[in-house]
């Protein structure tokens, strides 16, 4: 089984996050300390796994070696096209069943964004919980974004909400690798499935660093 990050971890994340809507009159220090540093723990726990799981799911994929085909997973020295097209296909249904998990906090997210974002003060706060938010959200991900854009699309999902605002929660890589038998394919979809996963989390390293800097600032 490749299953999409640990149900334990998604469960004490969504927890954690449902935190802030009681944090209101809490100290700056204070969210941080309790809530955001723990979030940030989860979520990197969140990813460890996800990258693994994708890691797990390259592995399964039979790759072309001339005129047939092999597969990491496996000890046979070879496999004919017929059967490296059926462990493409039973590896992708897995695939299909195990990302539930994912689809199910970016659910979640995607309709409290509005409230997690309105229940913190600082625009460093909001970047951070914005970067967690769109972690998940595969087709809203902008690499690059500048503070500027960045705080736009905030207010706006303040405004409107995340149903409004976020495009409709879906699994790229499904989409791209559904219905093809192509082990090659497949494998490279997965690869930049990772990458882009690397940069959603730099994403979010990069905000939570910056606010840990706007906080040790205030102190000194």
């Amino acid at each position: 089984m490749y299953g999409i990050g640990s149900p334990g971890n998604i469960n004490i994340l969504l927890r954690i996050i449902d935190r802030l809507l009681n944090s209101r009159q809490v100290r700056r220090e204070a969210t941080f300390e309790e809530i955001i540093s723990p979030l940030h723990e989860n979520l990197i726990n969140i990813h460890l796994d996800y990258r693994e799981i994708l890691m797990r799911f390259k592995r399964s994929i039979p790759s072309r070696e001339g005129k047939s085909w092999r597969c990491e997973c496996l000890e046979k020295d070879s496999l004919t096209k017929k059967q490296a097209e059926e462990i493409v296909k039973e590896s992708i249904e897995r695939y299909k069943e195990d990302r539930k998990t994912q689809e199910h906090v970016r659910d979640v997210l995607r309709k409290n964004a509005q409230s997690y974002l309105q229940a913190v003060q600082s625009n460093e706060e909001k970047r951070y919980i914005y970067s967690l938010i769109i972690y998940f959200q595969e087709n809203d991900h902008r690499p690059g974004l500048e503070n500027k854009d960045i705080d736009e699309h905030i207010e706006r999902i303040m405004e409107n909400g995340g149903n409004s605002e976020m495009d409709t929660p879906t699994t790229v890589l499904y989409q791209r690798i559904e219905g093809t038998l192509d082990g090659d394919k497949v494998r490279n979809e997965i690869e930049k499935a990772i990458y882009e996963l690397d940069h959603r989390i730099l994403d979010a390293m990069h905000a939570y660093a910056k606010l840990q800097m706007s906080i040790i600032k205030r102190r000194l």
